[in-house]
């Protein structure tokens, strides 16, 4: 039988990508299991899990890329064992199927630390990135993005000469209290909030 696992890391990502390669292959849409959970450990993915204990001998499981389905080269390496006590193929987008023999096993092993490397560097980039920003930007926040882009601020800012904090808000789509804090942090001037 065919089945299928899908993984975005966040409810913004769209796994419309991976589902839709998955049944390119063939596998019907009740045997692909797809989920938004970050892929650091396994235990925690509820439908890899059920996947797991759903296949049988001669099974093939397709999964996009080898990133999908661990992160970690330790994750990856007790799940292919589990496939492999099991006799259960899996079938990669970017690998290949991994062959039930010494060479398959060390070529999915190295991809495996490839694919754990690869995240760690993401890792190290960012927060050198986000270092550097602190250090060179006096307006970086780190966290959530900005509800606007730089252009629309300087709008806001020009705008609220003649209008109100509250039509501000209205016009953009963001609390008062957002207006307040990019009147104050753009502007380097005491707001007096208008009631």
């Amino acid at each position: 039988m065919k089945w299928a696992y899908c993984r975005v890391s966040t409810f913004e990502q769209d796994l419309n990508v991976q589902v839709n390669w998955a049944e390119s292959k063939g596998v019907d849409n009740e045997h692909i299991f797809a989920e938004k959970q970050s892929g650091k450990s396994k235990d925690k993915r509820a439908k890899l899990t059920e996947l797991i204990n759903k296949v049988n001998k001669d099974d093939v499981i397709y999964i996009y890329k080898l990133d999908r389905l661990a992160r970690n080269t330790q994750d990856s390496l007790t799940i292919m064992q589990q496939m492999r006590d099991r006799h259960v193929v899996l079938e990669f987008g970017d690998l290949g199927r991994v062959e039930d023999n010494d060479i398959g096993h060390l070529v999915f092993t190295v991809f495996s630390a490839i694919a754990e490397m690869e995240r760690s560097r993401i890792v190290e980039r960012t927060q050198a990135g986000k270092k550097y920003q602190k250090e060179h930007n006096p307006f970086f926040k780190d966290g959530r993005p900005q509800k606007l882009s730089e252009y629309q601020i300087e709008q806001l800012i020009l705008r609220k000469k003649t209008e109100s904090v509250s039509d501000l808000a209205k016009s953009y789509s963001i609390s008062r209290k957002t207006v307040y804090r990019y009147l104050s942090l753009y502007n380097h001037e005491e707001i007096i909030e208008d009631k």
